[in-house]
């Protein structure tokens, strides 16, 4: 990008300096034909023309160079018809300063402009020539309608930002949420077994240890993308597209078994090829479902995993057979929430709820691909 922004200024200096150029040889080439001494109309026409090329480095210095050639031209062009095409250096100038130096900026010399034009015609004609000021507007409509669409510019620009640090922060909510909350389950497990079975409390334990680098593992992920000047393409989760979200399910689902929540994959489908947002949504989704079940699904339930891919659709379903559906309210919440709002993202729709043919509680969400 900086590359870039160094090329198109190089680009446009040397077309700023191109105009000047043209300005001044056609501005030249018409002296023979005005009664003006030809030396005093070049010289005119280089005050009113030259500037042009420092417009953008030096705008009020070169702006100033042509205020003078405009006194020169008003003060000793005395025949009616002799009109420099110079003279269009004056509406670039207005257009330049409001660009680039504000309303303020462009106001002083549109006055100087005014002034000028409203003496000339009056020492010269007798009478204000309201046609040759209503040229004036041309650069401040061009000019507001530039400084419109960069306001638009930025304020989009502002939402995006936003909008990604919202993505980030519900990225690292789930990341964090999802390995503390199967630590607090394993920590209980192995608190409750530790004297009776500790063997079953060891492999807990060490559990525990793999979530946990699991979870630090993502933050590092997420953390080195936020570092990166130029992070890898994502979708608006902020999360780096999944190269094969197939083994992040089956690795999912062999965690949650090594949990304490023995989880069955079912996948119909190649899920190579998914968009970045819709294999990370679905991967999340997957995710936090499995880990209410862990929570809420109680002793001894166990969760079906089952990804299908249509045309034009994948569907994921997450349901376990546990007695979490009897409290169905602790299954709300920010959870619930934030899979309702990955689906949105993606163009599609989640239901939640008791499973009549189970028993237990099902997720399930359609995403468009």
């Amino acid at each position: 990008m900086d590359g870039f922004i160094a090329w198109w200024r190089g680009r446009a200096i040397r077309t700023d300096a191109l105009l000047a150029a043209v300005l001044l040889v056609v501005d030249s080439a018409a002296a023979p034909f005005h009664a003006v001494p030809t030396w005093l109309w070049i010289l005119t026409a280089a005050l009113l023309a030259a500037p042009v090329a420092l417009r953008r480095s030096r705008p009020w210095p070169a702006a100033v160079v042509v205020l003078i050639g405009g006194v020169v031209w008003l003060s000793t062009h005395v025949e009616a018809t002799a009109f420099h095409f110079g003279l269009a250096s004056t509406l670039v100038f207005a257009y330049t300063l409001l660009v680039h130096g504000g309303v303020r900026d462009a106001a002083a010399f549109t006055a100087c402009l005014v002034l000028g034009i409203v003496a000339w015609s009056w020492w010269r004609v007798g009478a204000v020539g309201l046609l040759v000021l209503l040229w004036l507007v041309v650069p401040w409509a061009v000019g507001s309608a530039v400084l419109a669409a960069r306001r638009q510019g930025a304020e989009s620009a502002r939402l995006t930002a936003a909008e990604e640090k919202v993505a980030m922060a519900r990225e690292m909510h789930d990341t964090i949420a999802h390995a503390l909350s199967v630590m607090v389950v394993l920590a209980d497990g192995a608190a409750a077994q530790i004297r009776t079975d500790p063997q079953r409390a060891e492999r807990a334990l060490r559990t525990m240890g793999e979530a946990g680098r699991t979870g630090l593992s993502e933050l590092r992920r997420m953390l080195d993308v936020l570092r990166q000047d130029h992070p890898p393409t994502t979708g608006p989760d902020g999360a780096a597209p999944h190269r094969d979200p197939g083994n992040d399910l089956v690795a999912l689902a062999e965690q949650m078994t090594g949990a304490g929540l023995p989880t069955r994959l079912v996948l119909a489908g190649s899920l190579l090829g998914l968009p970045g947002t819709v294999s990370s949504g679905l991967y999340r989704i997957a995710q936090e479902s499995l880990t209410n079940a862990l929570r809420h699904g109680g002793v001894g339930s166990r969760a079906v995993l089952e990804v299908v891919v249509r045309e034009g659709e994948v569907e994921l379903g997450v349901s376990d057979d546990g007695a979490g559906a009897r409290g169905a309210v602790g299954r709300g919440g920010n959870g619930l929430t934030g899979m309702r709002e990955r689906a949105h993202a993606c163009g599609g729709t989640l239901s939640a709820g008791p499973d009549p043919v189970r028993g237990g509680w099902t997720v399930r969400a359609v995403l468009p691909i």
